[in-house]
Order: C-alpha cells, then sequence, then structure tokens
C-alpha cells in the first residue's frame, strides 16, 4: 500500500480523506504508516487536512491542539512554530518544537497512534 500510495498521491489523500470522514481510529492507525512515503503529497492536495484532523482528534483523549491538563499528545502553535509534547500525569514528557504544521502533525499523528 504504501508504494500505491507513494505512486497515486491523489488515492491516497482520498482514502485519508475517507478514514477522517468514517471516524475510525483503528483504520486511521492502519493507514498512516501506509501513509509516510506520500505524506507531503497528501499534505498538498488536501487543503482542508488540518481541519479535518482537528476534527477527526478533538474528542479522541489522545490527542489535543490546546494546552490543558490532561494526559495525551499535544501539537500547540506557539510564536516560532509548533510544540509537540506528550503529558503523562500532568508533567511534560518527549518536548520537540517544528517550524512547519505540517512536520508537527505528520509527527504527532504517528506518535498518538503508536502509543494506542
Amino acid at each position: 500500500m504504501a508504494e500505491l500510495f507513494r505512486d497515486d498521491p491523489v488515492y491516497a489523500a482520498d482514502v485519508l480523506c475517507y478514514t477522517l470522514a468514517e471516524g475510525d481510529e483503528v483504520d486511521l492507525a492502519l493507514l498512516l504508516p501506509q501513509l509516510e512515503d506520500a505524506f507531503d503529497a497528501v499534505w498538498a492536495l488536501v487543503p482542508d487536512l488540518v481541519g479535518r484532523l482537528h476534527e477527526f482528534f478533538s474528542g479522541s483523549e489522545r490527542l489535543y491542539w490546546t494546552p490543558d491538563a490532561v494526559d495525551g499528545w499535544y501539537c500547540v502553535p506557539v510564536e516560532n512554530g509548533f510544540d509537540v509534547y506528550h503529558q503523562e500525569h500532568g508533567r511534560r514528557e518527549r518536548f520537540i518544537q517544528f517550524s512547519t504544521e505540517k512536520e508537527a502533525m505528520a509527527f504527532v499523528l504517528k506518535a498518538a497512534v503508536a502509543r494506542r
């Protein structure tokens, strides 16, 4: 599948959008590793991908878009980019900063799904 997605990013974008619309986190967990090589192309082809990702994960208890006191992964916009970190028992772990939202989201999506 990874090779198919890399060769046909339009199809990969369609599959990702369908998976996000269905709201199945297990399917997304299976899909994301296959999209790794095609993520840049998919990002370019789906102009509202950020909104779809925010909507899909907003209630998942695993990934959050604003700082809070709940355990899970965070991808938070800051002045010079995006902070990505995991919070466990109120303590931030694995803090990483990215300059672009695409890089931050790609990382945090893989990390959040991998911790399932």
